[in-house]
Parts: structure tokens; sequence; C-alpha cells
């Protein structure tokens, strides 16, 4: 039977999260031999309810089993300390920054950079977080977090971020999602047929999975695959529309930047006055293309609404750069990109 927060087992509710979420567990160290690594479905008894401060904080005491993979005669290198700062540096991350972030002194994560050896954990961090911002979603801990140094909070950020990224590379070692659902943003929900996956968003732009649901019959962990590809969907859905937001807020930028220079070879009859309403009317047109920004991360924006504002611009002799225009109808309208085909954006 399915419920409310997730689904059943064995009388029990399981959030999604506890069925798409998976962790490598690993030992401290980066160097792996012999080793079986259990991958296992990581529940909310973490408090993954309370990421973001948002949606329930559903507790669970049972951990699934997923399945287990056998490394052997694998040595892994560990991270070095130029490494270490061209992560930093690509991350656009201040050595107080990846401290707190990390949750260790910034004497501590200075002294990786002279040679002490880079944690385990850190290091997953921080690969996660560049392949993350390399697909152009959202990482960093929301304001309110980093502001009260809210060391809980990070860490269950830190957590989100890498069971994100560790679902995204799972669904793309199996060539992608079988199945494409079709992304809500505004009503935060993912649909395919008679599935139904919603998700909380959280306050530095990512999401959460919430809930699974079907209306055909009960959900089983046989869907697991169907919520890895939900899930997948939802974070390609938010990549796009921050792609489309960046684009429309740069086109709007260097329409307001540049209102004084529309085309005057065709309008060398107008007077002040004239010249001034022109630049006042393609200054209103710079606004509207930031409200269309704003509606693109809902999810909301219509490209005929951005051809309609470029038409106006056109009439008062306003053309926008062809790339920045471009720009806009790849985010837009483009071929629905893969995660990791998307230009990095800043968080």
């Amino acid at each position: 039977m399915g419920c409310s927060r997730g689904i059943t087992r064995g009388g029990r509710c399981i959030p999604t999260s506890a069925l798409v979420m998976a962790r490598l567990d690993r030992p401290s160290t980066s160097s792996l031999q012999d080793e079986h690594n259990e991958i296992v479905l990581y529940g909310a008894q973490k408090g993954w309810g309370q990421v973001g401060r948002e949606g329930p904080a559903s507790r669970v005491s049972e951990v699934l089993t997923f399945t287990e993979c056998q490394i052997s005669n694998i040595m892994l290198p560990m991270m070095s300390k130029h490494e270490f700062l061209e992560y930093l540096s690509s991350l656009k991350l201040s050595f107080s920054e990846a401290a707190q972030f990390l949750g260790v002194s910034e004497r501590t994560a200075r002294r990786w950079t002279e040679g002490e050896s880079v944690p385990g954990p850190v290091e997953a961090a921080l690969k996660a977080w560049r392949r993350l911002d390399d697909q152009g979603l959202p990482w960093k801990p929301d304001s309110i977090s980093i502001f009260r140094d809210d060391q809980d909070q990070l860490r269950r950020m830190r957590e989100h971020d890498q069971l994100l990224d560790t679902l995204m590379r799972q669904v793309e070692a199996r060539g992608g999602p079988s199945t494409y659902w079709a992304v809500d943003l505004a009503k935060q929900r993912a649909t395919f047929g008679s599935a139904e996956v919603s998700f909380h968003k959280l306050q530095q732009g990512g999401f959460s999975p919430s809930a699974y649901r079907r209306v055909d019959r009960a959900p089983t962990e046989e869907d697991r695959c169907e919520i890895q590809d939900a899930c997948y969907c939802i974070a390609q859905a938010i990549a796009r529309a921050r792609l489309a937001n960046k684009a429309l807020v740069e086109i709007a930028e260097y329409t307001r930047q540049h209102a004084t220079k529309f085309a005057r070879e065709r309008t060398l009859s107008l007077d002040a006055a004239e010249a001034t309403r022109r630049v006042e009317a393609i200054s209103q047109l710079a606004d509207e293309l930031n409200e269309l920004a704003s509606s693109a991360l809902e999810g909301n924006a219509l490209y005929v609404k951005f051809e309609g504002i470029l038409d106006a611009l056109h009439r008062l002799g306003f053309f926008p750069e062809q790339e920045l225009v471009s720009a806009v109808a790849r985010s837009m309208i483009g071929p629905a990109p893969r995660p990791d085909t998307l230009t990095a954006t800043s968080p």
C-alpha cells in the first residue's frame, strides 16, 4: 500500500529518499584494496526531511541493502595538494568558505595545501560538488546555514550533494533514464503514466525527493529504477530552468545597460523627447525579461513570450547581441540537456 510520505514495507512507511538516494560506504582512507563496498539506500534516519528546513522530518531505523560491489586490486590515489587547490579554484571557494562547508578549521584546510593527506570524505565532497556544478545543479548550502555557521545543517547538505551525485552517476552508468518523466517545478512533482514522484524545494535551489505514488497498483521496491529516473529528470529540469534564468538575466542586463544604443540611423528625425521615450520603453522591456527569468526558475517561462519581447525591442530599433539571443533559445527550446553536458552556472 502507498502512504503519504513514501511506500510501505513490512507495514512501515519508507520515505522515497530511502529508495533512490544511495551512499557508498568506504573507509576514510582513499586507498581501497580487496574491500567489499556496500551501496546502501540512505533513509531519513539522518534527518533527510530537515535538509533545507523544508518538508516533514520522517525517521526510519531501517536501512535497505541495495547491492554489493566487489572492488579488488584497485588502488585509488589520494587527492594531491595541487588537486585540492584546483578544486577550490574551480568551485570559486576561498579557504574560509571551504573550511566552513567541509566542517573543519581554516588551519586544517591550509594544511592540506602543505602536503598533509586530504581525507577521503573531503575528497568525495569536493568531487561531488564539482560534478554537480558542471551539471548546472545547485550545491552550495543555503545562505541562512552559512550565516549561522550551522554545522549540522552544513553536514546534511554535504550528504545531500554526495547522494544526488551518486544517483546521477548511477543513472548515467546504465545509459540514462529509461523513462522520461514530465516535471512540474511549480507544483513540485514529476509524473509518468500512473506514477508520480513529489519533491521538496530546498532553500539553496536544489530538491529533495518526497514521496512516490501510483494509482494503478501498490508501489514496490522493483520501482527503484523508475524513481531514480524521476529524480534524474527533476535534476535535469532544474538545471535547464537555471540555464534559462541565467540566459534571460544576462540579456535583460545587456538590454538595460545599452538602452540608449538603438539603431539611430533609422531614427535621425527623432526629437529628444521621442528618444527618451524609446529608452524608457526599452528599459521597461528589460524589466519584462527579468520577470520572465524569474518565471523560468518555476518552469513557467514560455519561449513565445520571449519572442514577443524580442519583437518589441526590434520595433524600437534595439537588437541584442545574437549570442545572447541564441543562449536563451538553447536553454528554452533546444534539445533537453543531459546533466553531464550542461554548462556550469553559479549557484
